[in-house]
């Protein structure tokens, strides 16, 4: 059957199916009211967000703001309660009084309990089960103009996952030029950040405005001007939840995490599903590139973006910024991260520095970096000063994401755990050294100027790489400079980066044996010292064993693609295009 005979047989179906009625045989007896749908939706997943989810008090504000989440929830199940039959009745009852158990204790038994309850109503029945999916067929997705966009966030996505989404959320302002945008989201002032004249709506202790502002932009028939799109993590099915109305608008729905989009169509047509994640070489920064191209239609030309270029050569000073927080355990205490500051203050030859602290989002998380600024204290100069960043709010209060994105931008490199600074750094382009607790190169930033180290490895890994990345970035005084290019023949680095473009831009099947003669030529012009380091870095992904298996695998001619995606994401390949960047731009450093 071809493509569009198809199309009209699934829609005749889904049709058919919704003239059966309002009553679907779940043992639960007659729909409940809509609204009651809506509030175990969130409550499900806002409890899943807490119960999954590392929580040290580096985000302890994450956990406050969820708990007042689900007490707006529990005040809304409370109001319905009067107008509610048996079973729904006893069963909204009893959701009350999870919420009330999950708000008072905190733990993470209490929201895995309010979990597994929500979903043991089954309420996802009620969403018309008869919903059918299918592989995308019409790409790109959008074939109209529509005048307004509403951009919504799941609870629970991280900061740094949003903020992957940023490239996205451009590409569809450029497609979508006339339409308005606004943003609901958990994370105030993100997207103020990038969109300076969108409104923006915060979700947190309104959680179900996600739904009431869906509803209030397709009011008056404004459903067929109106996209909305959801984002978060692992993908909440909210394309679903509005399948009960009949008159909705176009739906799309990103998981950020998969690399997954559906596209629920206003009409009664199929949910269309595109998976863009690679299953063997995963890469989040790759697959929502792809995801955008589904979306808008407009190939994008360089999978790999460009080195910066290293505003810290002009200046007289150094700038780092230190983010010390993470929502894993923090198994690093100040007296580790003064070690390391005090490390970077003895790299020979550099330049006057100055590190700021983030204060992080709690009491807690202040003190936290005070006494890193403390531990500094004995050795602390004109010369390498340290300080905590200030905010722009109260005295000793939490710094504002507009705080801290001024503070990013204006920075020549970013000192971070797991994943949130590496991902703005990304974003601003700032060169940027990550801990990391486990090796996931999928959620890695692509960009040649972001390094991980894991944290088993000593602190002395990471002062190289620091050094390293600072040299280049211009944290080096002239003369030291100087020193490190002849060190490192930064003419030789140029001449086999462009020979790289070239044989990646051929595309045909010589070229990931090609690519292994140029990293040969790179791996030959590194001291041992040099080679120990990024072995360290990759390491079962260390570049002696991948050549060998480009040169033995017989069936790689044939997804060159897929092969440079990889040796994209190894450390010595960003290493070699740092090193082919560190040629002096137009003057000294």
């Amino acid at each position: 059957m071809d493509q569009p005979k198809l199309s009209a047989s699934l829609e005749l179906a889904g049709r058919l199916r919704r003239l059966s009625g309002t009553r679907i045989a779940t043992g639960f007896g007659p729909r409940p009211p809509k609204r009651l749908l809506q509030v175990l939706h969130l409550v499900h997943e806002h409890a899943a967000a807490v119960a999954y989810r590392p929580i040290s008090f580096g985000n302890s504000p994450f956990l406050e703001a969820r708990i007042q989440d689900l007490l707006s929830l529990q005040r809304e199940a409370e109001a319905l309660l009067p107008r509610l039959r048996s079973p729904w009745a006893e069963t909204t009852s009893r959701l009350v009084r999870l919420v009330e158990s999950a708000a008072a204790t905190g733990s993470r038994t209490a929201f895995v309990r309010l979990e597994r309850f929500a979903e043991g109503t089954k309420f996802r029945r009620f969403w018309l089960p008869e919903v059918t999916c299918v592989p995308a067929f019409r790409l790109p997705l959008l074939d109209q103009a529509y005048r307004r966009v509403l951009v919504i966030t799941g609870p629970g996505i991280g900061l740094g996952d949003e903020i992957c989404c940023i490239p996205l959320i451009r590409a569809l302002r450029r497609a979508l030029p006339d339409a308005a945008f606004d943003f609901y989201g958990f994370y105030p002032g993100l997207w103020r950040q990038v969109v300076a004249q969108a409104p923006e709506h915060n979700l947190s202790s309104r959680p179900l405005l996600c739904f009431d502002a869906v509803e209030a932009a397709g009011a008056n028939g404004g459903r067929e001007d109106l996209l909305v799109l959801f984002i978060n993590f692992g993908g909440l099915r909210f394309h679903q939840a509005f399948r009960i109305d009949r008159n909705r608008p176009d739906i799309m729905e990103i998981a950020v995490g998969s690399g997954v989009l559906w596209f629920a169509p206003r009409d009664d047509g199929p949910i269309q599903i595109h998976r863009a994640m690679d299953p063997v070489a995963p890469s989040n920064y790759r697959a929502l590139r792809a995801l955008s191209e589904a979306i808008r239609g407009r190939p994008t030309r360089d999978p790999v973006p460009e080195a910066p270029p290293f505003p810290g050569r002009e200046r007289d000073r150094f700038e780092i910024i230190l983010s010390p927080f993470t929502s894993k355990p923090m198994l690093l205490t100040p007296p580790d991260w003064a070690l390391l500051l005090d490390g970077i203050r003895r790299i020979p030859g550099r330049k006057p520095m100055r590190c700021r602290v983030l204060p992080g989002t709690s009491a807690q998380s202040r003190a936290y970096a005070e006494r890193i600024v403390e531990r500094t204290a004995a050795w602390r100069s004109s010369e390498f000063q340290v300080e905590p960043l200030e905010s722009s709010g109260a005295a000793g209060g939490p710094a504002s994401l507009a705080d801290i994105w001024k503070a990013f931008g204006a920075s020549d490199l970013v000192l971070g755990i797991d994943t949130y600074s590496a991902h703005l750094a990304a974003e601003l382009g700032i060169p940027a050294v990550t801990l990391c607790y486990e090796r996931n190169l999928a959620f890695w930033p692509d960009q040649c100027q972001s390094l991980w180290i894991e944290l088993r490895q000593p602190p002395a890994v990471m002062l190289e790489a620091i050094s390293l990345l600072a040299a280049v970035a211009g944290g080096l005084e002239t003369p030291a400079f100087e020193a490190f290019q002849r060190h490192f023949e930064v003419a030789s680095w140029q001449r086999l980066e462009r020979q790289w473009a070239e044989v990646r831009a051929s595309g045909d099947g010589s070229g990931p044996r090609r690519a292994r003669n140029l990293l040969d030529a790179a791996w030959d012009l590194l001291a041992p010292a040099q080679r120990r380091l990024i072995e360290t870095l990759d390491f079962n992904l260390a570049w002696p064993r991948i050549r060998n298996w480009i040169a033995t695998d017989p069936d790689l001619p044939e997804k060159p693609a897929w092969v440079f995606h990889l040796l994209e994401s190894l450390h010595f390949r960003r290493i070699f295009r740092l090193l082919a960047a560190a040629a002096d731009r137009g003057g000294n450093p």
